[in-house]
């Protein structure tokens, strides 16, 4: 549910609701329909083939009961929510601006620590052995005990690896295990927004029985650079610009780039002493970073909650106003 403050048109697969008594607050049935204990109950009501293409017939959704005070206790209700979620989510803009800040100078500091060294630049190329591209195969309905999984698009995450974003392989799929991630492989995404592609990240747990779909290459590495630097510098500003300008697509939102672009990228590459010397400067520094960042994004998650629960306390006249 959304309160339009627009004029326009809308598509089929929206409803436009007004309120029966002119009297009555728009305002008051936006923040009621915003609840949890309502969306779950229109959830409910839902029919459809797929998840993301539910539909709610209007029959079913006027057989619901709503707890609707007085007119005059609707608008005193949402003038009261519209002061104090204001002040709410303009606690929440503010702790947005100061992650994206620290997100910025963890950029920078990336950028600086692997393009001032004196090392000589040459083509990544140089530094691979092998470039694979994952397998994409049909999704399973029912996960089984035995089961296989492929990796998700966002599974690799600014230079972070998250396990668990993965879906299950249908059982009659011929499997190609050899595209089995292990713990230290190199993941990069082929394809992304512009901005998030040629992410990467490292395998840093265990994850058995799970291969990486066609939108990801993983980049095995010679002896001349070390994984733990590569993680660096492929998130550095430098090649973060030279991979955006080298990605290509006929969509504008997720375009692609080739084992050519990857290879033909420059890099500065040191001596392995001085990888690991960067290497251990950055993951101390950038843990540092990602702890803040995490705080901001727990407190983020904590006004929203308090945000949801007020709504709901206040709208159902669990709180006086």
């Amino acid at each position: 549910v959304g309160l339009s403050s627009y004029f326009g048109c809308v598509s089929p697969v929206y409803y436009m609701l007004y309120p029966r008594n002119k009297n009555d607050s728009v305002s008051f049935f936006n923040y009621l329909f915003q609840t949890k204990e309502l969306q779950t109950k229109l959830h409910g009501y839902g029919n459809g083939i797929m998840e993301i293409r539910m539909r709610i017939q209007m029959s079913k959704l006027n057989s619901v009961q709503l707890p609707v005070p007085p007119s005059d206790i609707q608008h005193k209700i949402a003038a009261y929510l519209d002061c104090k979620c204001s002040q709410i989510d303009t606690i929440i803009a503010r702790q947005k601006e100061v992650i994206e800040k620290l997100k910025a100078y963890k950029l920078s500091v990336i950028t600086e620590a692997v393009t001032s060294t004196d090392s000589q630049m040459c083509r990544f190329r140089n530094c691979i052995t092998t470039i694979e591209q994952g397998w994409s195969p049909a999704p399973a309905e029912i996960v089984g005990e035995d089961g296989w999984f492929v990796l998700s698009l966002s599974a690799v995450k600014n230079g972070k690896f998250i396990k668990l974003s993965k879906k299950p392989i249908d059982a009659n799929e011929n499997i190609p295990t050899k595209l089995s991630i292990k713990v230290g492989d190199l993941l990069m995404t082929r394809s992304n927004t512009r901005e998030l592609v040629g992410d990467v990240c490292l395998v840093d747990s265990d994850c058995p029985k799970t291969i990486f779909s066609d939108l990801i290459y993983r980049i095995s590495l010679n002896d001349t650079l070390l994984p733990c630097y590569a993680i660096f510098l492929l998130q550095s500003a430098f090649i973060r610009q030279q991979i955006q300008e080298s990605a290509r697509g006929s969509s504008g939102t997720m375009p692609k780039i080739s084992h050519k672009s990857i290879k033909n990228l420059n890099i500065y590459l040191p001596s392995i002493p001085e990888q690991r010397e960067i290497s251990g400067f950055l993951r101390n520094k950038c843990n540092c970073i990602d702890t803040c960042i995490q705080e901001k994004e727990r407190l983020i998650k904590k006004l929203t909650a308090y945000k949801k629960s007020l709504i709901y306390e206040v709208v159902t006249g669990k709180k006086e106003v």
